[in-house]
C-alpha cells in the first residue's frame, strides 16, 4: 500500500493541474469558436458587437458546461487519485 501511495504522489507531481485545467478550456473555447466559423454564414449579418456577443455566449456555456467536470478533477487531485484525474482529463480528448 505504501508503494501504492508513493506511486501515488510522484504521479501527482508530474501533474501541473492548473496548465492541465487552462489547456483543457482553451481546447473547449476553440472548439465553440471553430464551430461558430463553420455555422457563421446561418447567423446572417451581425455587427462586430454582435459577433463578439455571440462569441461571449458561446464561451460562458462552453465554461458553465465544463465546470462540474473541472470541479471534480481539482476534488480528485486534492484526494492524491491519479487514475481519476486521468480520467476526468481524458473527458475532454475530442474525438474525431
Amino acid at each position: 500500500m505504501e508503494i501504492e501511495a508513493g506511486k501515488s504522489d510522484e504521479s501527482l507531481r508530474q501533474i501541473d493541474l492548473g496548465r492541465e485545467i487552462s489547456a483543457i478550456q482553451d481546447q473547449l473555447q476553440e472548439i465553440a469558436r471553430a464551430e461558430m466559423a463553420r455555422q457563421r454564414r446561418r447567423l446572417g449579418q451581425l455587427s462586430p458587437e454582435q459577433e463578439h456577443a455571440v462569441e461571449a455566449l458561446l464561451i460562458s456555456t462552453i465554461n458553465k458546461i465544463s465546470n462540474p467536470v473541472i470541479e471534480q478533477m481539482r476534488r480528485s487531485f486534492d484526494e492524491g487519485q491519479v487514475e481519476r484525474v486521468n480520467r476526468w482529463r481524458s473527458v475532454f480528448v475530442p474525438v474525431y
